[in-house]
Formats: C-alpha cells, sequence, structure tokens
C-alpha cells in the first residue's frame, strides 16, 4: 500500500515546529562538539569512557522501536489469527531451508578462526574492556592479582564500537570467550544471507533472492569474511538493513519506520570507516519523503540522533592527530592520493578475474558484472531505463550503490588499496555485493523468462559446486599468515599453562583472561618484572616467538628469531627453556619457552613489605593504602 497524505501543502511544518527547532539546536551542538571543543587528547578520553553508552543508546532505542512496529503489525492489526501465521511461515519455508543450508555448506567450506591479525585482536580487545568496564578501550597489558583480572595501559583503538559493542555483549551474556568475535560472525552470516535474498526479491521477481544467492555462493569471500572475526560482516549486514529500511520508509511513511532507519543508520556509522557516507543517501531518502508527504516529519528520536553520531567526528580528530593510525604502508607518504590509482586499478583487475587458488574472486560475477554494465548502456541508449521509471525499490538501490561505488574509489586512492592483498581483500566486499545486484536487475530488465530465471540459478550453482566450492575447501587464502597462526597457537598455549598466575609475553599481546605484557614492554622493563617474580606475584612467565629455518629471512628491528638463536634483545633480556614448539610452514617455527632467570644492567628494585599479613582467607593487607599502590606502580607497563 502507498501512503498518501491527507495534510494540506502549506501545512508543511504544522505540529513539528518544536521538534524541528530542537532538531536544528540538536544539530548545531553536535557540530560544535565533534568538530571544535574537544582537543585531540580530549576526544580520546571522551570515546574511551563515553563510547559504550553511546552506541549501547542507539541499540537499546532501535529494539524498542523495532519491538513497537512488530506489536502493532503482528498483534494489534492482524490479531492472533493461527491460520495467517501458518500461512506465513508456510511462504517463509523453502527461502529459510535454502539459507539454512548454503550458510551451513559455505560456513564449513573455510576454517574458523581470526584471519587479519592487524584488525582482529584489537577488535576483541575492546570487546574485552566494554565488557570489563563499559568503556571503549583496549589495553597493552593485564595481570591477575588476588584471582582479580585488571587491565592496564588503555588506549582508544580508531576501529569503530559497532562490532566489539555487539561481541561484549554476547560475553555479557554467555560468559567472555576469545573467539566470540568469530561465533558472533557465524550468527550474522544466515543473516546476511536471508537479507541478501529480500533484496534479490525486490530486484528481479518472482525468483531474484534465490539468483542473488546463487551468484554469491560464487565468491569465496563471503565465507572467508564470515569465519573471521573482523567488522567486515557486520558492515554488510547494516548496509543491507539500512536500505531496506529505507525502502519500508518510502513505502509507509510513519514514525517508528522513521526512528528504525535513523538508529541504524546510526550503528552502521559506527561500523567502518567509510561507512559514515551512507547518512548522504538515507537523508535523501527522508527529505524524498518529506516532498511525497507534503510535510515535514519529525520524532524525538531524530532530535537526539545528531548527538549519538558524535562519536564519529571525534575517532576522526584522533586519527588525524595520531598518525600511525593510518597504517602506513612502507614507502607512502600520504594515506589518500590520486597517484594510487592506477596502480591500485590495475591490482583489482588482477583479483576480480584471477583464475586459480590465489584470490577468493569469482570470475563468474566479475564477467556478468562488466557485461551488464553494456547492458545498462544499451538499455539507456533504447530508453527502456530511466531514473523516473525507476521503482522505489530501484531509486534506494542506486542512492546507495552511488555510495558503495565513491567508498570503492576512495579504496582505490588509498594507500593500502591493493585488494589482491588478502590484508584489505574483504574491503571489496560490497562492492562485489554491488556487482551482483547490477547482474541481477540488468537479467531482469533483459528478460522474465523461465529459461533466463533457470540459467540464472542453474549456471552459477554448476559453477560454485564443480569450482568454488572444491577451491574452498583446499585453501583458507591466507596459509603465508603466519601472525594469525601465531595468534591462535598462542590462545592455545596461554589457556593450557596458565595457572592463575602465569604471565605470558609476545609481539602480539594477549587474548585471554590470563597475564599478559607485550614482549616489548617486558624487555624495557625487566627490572621491574624481575621484581614480580621475587615477589610471586608471578608463578611462571612464559614468553612466545619465531624461530625460522636457515631459509627464513626477517626484517630489521624487530623481537624475533632467525634460524635457532635467539636474536638480541630477547637473548641478553632472559635465560629461556624451550617448553614447545610448532611448525606454521615451511620457514618459520613457534616457540614457547619458559624464563628462568631475567638479566638485569643494574641493582634489583626492591619492595617494602613492611606491614604486610595475611588474613586466615589468603587475602593480602597492607597497613599503608599506598603500599598497594606502590606494588600496581612497580608492575612493568
Amino acid at each position: 500500500m502507498v501512503y498518501q497524505h491527507r495534510g494540506s501543502r502549506h501545512g508543511m511544518f504544522s505540529g513539528n515546529l518544536l521538534r524541528l527547532i530542537l532538531l536544528a539546536s540538536s544539530a548545531l551542538v553536535s557540530v560544535y562538539f565533534g568538530f571544535v571543543y574537544f582537543q585531540p587528547a580530549q576526544a580520546v578520553d571522551f570515546i574511551g569512557h563515553w563510547g559504550y553508552w553511546f552506541i549501547l543508546t542507539a541499540v537499546l532505542l532501535f529494539v524498542w522501536n523495532l519491538a513497537t512496529l512488530l506489536k502493532r503489525r503482528f498483534v494489534f492489526q492482524s490479531g492472533i489469527e493461527p491460520t495467517k501465521i501458518f500461512k506465513s511461515c508456510r511462504t517463509c519455508l523453502l527461502p529459510a531451508g535454502v539459507i539454512a543450508l548454503l550458510s551451513l555448506v559455505l560456513l564449513n567450506s573455510q576454517p574458523k578462526g581470526f584471519k587479519i591479525v592487524m584488525d582482529e585482536p584489537m577488535l576483541a580487545a575492546t570487546a574485552m574492556q566494554m565488557h570489563q568496564e563499559k568503556e571503549a578501550y583496549f589495553s597493552f597489558r593485564a595481570y591477575r592479582i588476588e584471582g582479580v583480572f585488571h587491565l592496564f595501559s588503555t588506549s582508544v583503538d580508531k576501529r569503530p564500537l559497532m562490532f566489539p559493542f555487539l561481541v561484549s555483549v554476547m560475553h555479557d551474556l554467555t560468559g567472555y570467550r576469545p573467539f566470540q568475535p568469530v561465533y558472533l560472525n557465524l550468527f550474522l552470516f544466515p543473516v546476511c544471507l536471508g537479507l541478501l535474498y529480500l533484496v534479490g526479491q525486490r530486484l528481479y521477481k518472482p525468483l531474484g533472492g534465490y539468483i542473488l544467492l546463487c551468484l554469491l555462493a560464487t565468491v569465496p569471500l563471503l565465507p572467508l569474511t564470515a569465519t573471521g572475526g573482523g567488522f567486515d560482516l557486520l558492515n554488510l549486514v547494516m548496509i543491507l538493513i539500512v536500505g531496506l529500511l529505507a525502502d519500508a520508509f518510502l513505502r509507509h511513511p510513519e514514525a517508528v519506520r522513521l526512528n528504525l532507519l535513523l538508529l541504524a543508520t546510526v550503528m552502521l556509522a559506527q561500523t567502518r570507516y567509510e561507512s559514515v557516507l551512507f547518512i548522504l543517501p538515507v537523508a535523501i531518502v527522508i527529505l524524498w519523503s518529506w516532498y511525497r508527504q507534503k510535510a515535514v516529519q519529525v520524532t524525538w528520536t531524530f532530535v537526539v540522533v545528531p548527538l549519538l553520531l558524535v562519536i564519529y567526528p571525534l575517532q576522526r580528530l584522533m586519527m588525524n592527530e595520531y598518525a600511525f593510525f593510518w597504517d602506513m604502508k612502507d614507502g607512502y607518504d600520504r594515506a589518500f592520493s590520486m597517484d594510487y590509482i592506477r596502480y591500485n586499478l590495475s591490482q583489482a583487475a588482477e583479483f576480480f578475474f584471477s583464475i586459480g587458488k590465489a584470490h577468493p574472486n569469482s570470475l563468474l560475477l566479475s564477467l556478468l558484472f562488466f557485461a551488464s554494465l553494456l547492458g545498462l548502456c544499451v538499455l539507456i541508449l533504447m530508453r527502456r531505463v530511466r531514473i523516473g521509471g525507476l521503482s522505489l525499490s530501484g531509486r534506494v538501490v542506486c542512492l546507495f550503490g552511488g555510495i558503495v561505488v565513491v567508498n570503492f574509489g576512495l579504496l582505490m586512492a588509498y594507500n593500502w588499496g591493493q585488494i589482491n592483498d588478502i590484508a584489505a581483500t574483504r574491503l571489496v566486499l560490497p562492492f562485489i555485493i554491488l556487482q551482483a545486484c547490477l547482474s541481477l536487475w540488468v537479467l531482469g530488465q533483459i528478460s522474465t523468462s523461465r529459461w533466463v530465471i533457470s540459467s540464472g540459478i542453474l549456471i552459477p550453482s554448476l559453477v560454485f559446486i564443480s569450482y568454488t566450492c572444491p577451491v574452498s575447501m583446499q585453501t583458507d587464502f591466507l596459509g603465508w599468515a603466519v601472525k594469525r597462526q601465531q595468534y591462535e597457537q598462542q590462545l592455545a598455549w596461554s589457556a593450557k599453562y596458565d595457572d592463575g598466575q602465569s604471565l605470558f609475553l609476545s609481539m602480539i599481546g594477549g587474548g585471554g583472561k590470563q597475564s599478559f605484557l607485550t614482549l616489548q614492554r617486558a624487555i624495557e622493563q625487566r627490572d621491574r618484572l624481575d621484581l614480580h617474580v621475587r615477589l610471586k606475584t608471578f608463578s611462571h612467565v612464559y614468553v612466545t616467538y619465531l624461530v625460522l629455518t636457515p631459509k627464513g629471512r626477517l626484517a630489521e628491528g624487530t623481537y624475533l628469531t632467525v634460524s635457532n638463536e635467539v636474536r638480541e634483545p630477547l637473548r641478553k633480556s632472559f635465560d629461556l627453556e624451550t617448553v614447545e614448539e610448532v611448525k606454521l610452514n615451511d620457514l618459520a617455527y613457534l616457540r614457547l619457552a619458559r624464563v628462568k632467570s631475567i638479566h638485569l644492567e643494574g641493582e634489583p628494585l626492591q619492595f617494602n613489605t613492611d606491614g604486610l599479613s595475611v588474613s586466615y582467607t589468603g587475602r593480602m593487607s597492607f597497613k599503608d593504602p599506598k603500599t598497594v599502590q606502590n606494588f600496581i606502580d612497580l608492575l612493568p607497563r
């Protein structure tokens, strides 16, 4: 049913004037605090202390409005009628079965675990802090003291907060687990496929949803992302949700749907860095809806939304102040430059059109996409396609697709924009979805015959069965990624050897609820480490580090090893005893060693334990409260 407004043309602002004024005030306040008021260091503190609560507010408001919509639609309007419920369930049964089967096959085609160690452990660390302290920090060190797990040396990460927030909620509900980010993505994957099915149905009836799923099943990047611990799958889910909500709002422009659209946009803006640009098509949809209604619709949630977005400009302020957040590649002096586009496009062409096991691409989809671009040009020249003739869903797809193209252009101008590098490949996932959607839509414009529909399902299915699935089963596309294997093995060792008082040192950092410290900090402050070993704060100190075979080479300035000799300064700092060793590949082993003794350059530190006593419960007590703080201050930091 199409919404028809009954008000007059002259009453666009009637009944909304107060809320419109408050909305303008809210926007001005957000701009002031987001771009003017805070200095970078203050922005870091504000994000750390309040970022969690901003995301929580948006999520709770979204859940409340969603519950309101569902209650009104399924209870007040239709009532509880068993026949209608049965009919709806029967209609959904086949799509749900296809999605469940496809999810099972795709998720089992790739190993599950962290994939991109430069991102995913940081997200997990932020989620741990959100879980324990309700703060948006991550920690460089953590200690278990008298049975209590403490996080120290906290800082704010550059990554948006939506994904670690959801992971922290899973920790709250089910208990802490290091691989909870992976479990979240496994849950989101069938949700993502269900949303893609709905998009396909809007683009090409009656079987567009199935065709779109078949096309995307030929892309190994989708299950590769879904079985990892990154935020890219959530980003895709949120883009689809916002797009579908925009379409629903245009069809039925009621207040609760407007609230859901706005709140989902806030959450999308906090999912990936570039996803804040989707605010633009959402704003166009809302303005367009106002024009169609001949009335301005402002809700109280709308008044609050600009304030909820203030975290994003503060994160950009922080990144611009501290250059290391941009992760500049060697040889690059700028994060973005037009000079990068030509080279990055050549690397993109290699990714899209490669054959074999090197890249998680789909040659079929790439060829269909370029054929669809040619077909679209022909349709435009034949005047069979006009913007004014598009459906509401088609116009929404154009708006959101335009932002996906803009984001792809930004990626091509980025110093990490080489999408044939597996560390950056996941960034192209929204563009791949756009490729599939355009291919499906052009197919629907050309023909709706049964033969075309059958081919749209049969050909991708045959490609998936005969090629994509075997390739995905044979490789994880990350065989060279030593850091990923190192991190997972480190988690396994820390769980195996932790006795509640052990300390683990590594270059990658922690991941579980064991005491951990970066190896570099431990070496720099080994006098403090020695003191706490003597005080029995730590029963054992373990070190994980790489051991390279004679064929292996290592960059200078690292704390790893070459051949079977421990490098300086690790060798100068500790006397080590090997506990376990695991082969990672033909060039590298990962070794777990126990610190037998610590080599000091000066006199050992001392700690005054006068007045220290232990109660019958085993708890330490101090006569002087300052002693406790001195004890903590002398921990390696």
